[in-house]
C-alpha cells in the first residue's frame, strides 16, 4: 500500500488500504476455542509472488491468544515444506514446544520433529524404535510416527511389542 501511494498509484493504494481493512475485520471475528484444553501452535506457511509468510497461532489452554506473521528474508524461491522445515528448526529450540502441533505442510525431514519433540523432554518412535535412529532404505520412506510425551510413546512402544510377539 505504501508503495503504491509513493509511486502516485492512488487507486490501487486504496484498494488495499481496503483489503487490509477487511482482512483485519475478519481475523478480529473469528474466534477458537478448543475444547481439550491443549496447547496448540498452528503454523500455516504462503508462498505468493516470491513472497513468503510464515503465520504462527496460539492457542494455550484452549484459547486463542493471537497470530503472529513472519516474513522469512532468505526464503525467495523456497517451496512451502522446506520453509517450515528451516522455520521449526529456528523457533522451537528457543521457544517452548505445545503438545500439539498442526502445521500447512508435510515435513520433508521427520527426523527434525523427532529432534525437537526429543529436545522438549518427550519421545518420537514408530512403536518399534527410536524415530532418530531409522536408517532410510528407500527415498521418501514412509513410517507410523508416535510423538508426545515419553510415558504417551512408551505405552505405543510397549503395545507393538505386545502386538509383534502375539504375531510371531
Amino acid at each position: 500500500m505504501q508503495q503504491a501511494a509513493g509511486e502516485l498509484r492512488f487507486e490501487e493504494a486504496a484498494a488495499l488500504r481496503d483489503q487490509m481493512g477487511s482482512l483485519a475485520r475478519v481475523l478480529h471475528q473469528q474466534t477458537m476455542e478448543n475444547t481439550s484444553g491443549e496447547d496448540t501452535d498452528i503454523i500455516a506457511v504462503a508462498v505468493a509472488g516470491g513472497k513468503v509468510c510464515v503465520n504462527l497461532a496460539m492457542v494455550r489452554g484452549g484459547r486463542h491468544l493471537g497470530d503472529k506473521p513472519f516474513f522469512p528474508s532468505h526464503a525467495e524461491g523456497e517451496a512451502a515444506p522446506q520453509v517450515l522445515e528451516a522455520f521449526l528448526a529456528q523457533h522451537y529450540p528457543d521457544n517452548a514446544m505445545p503438545p500439539v502441533l498442526v502445521c500447512s505442510h508435510a515435513l520433508p525431514d521427520p527426523d527434525l520433529i523427532g529432534l525437537l519433540v526429543e529436545q522438549a523432554g518427550g519421545a518420537a518412535s514408530t512403536g518399534r524404535e527410536r524415530i532418530l535412529d531409522i536408517q532410510p532404505d528407500q527415498l521418501h520412506q514412509r513410517v507410523p510416527v508416535f510423538l508426545g510425551s515419553r510415558e504417551e510413546v512408551a505405552e505405543a512402544v510397549r503395545y507393538h511389542h505386545a502386538h509383534d510377539g502375539a504375531q510371531g
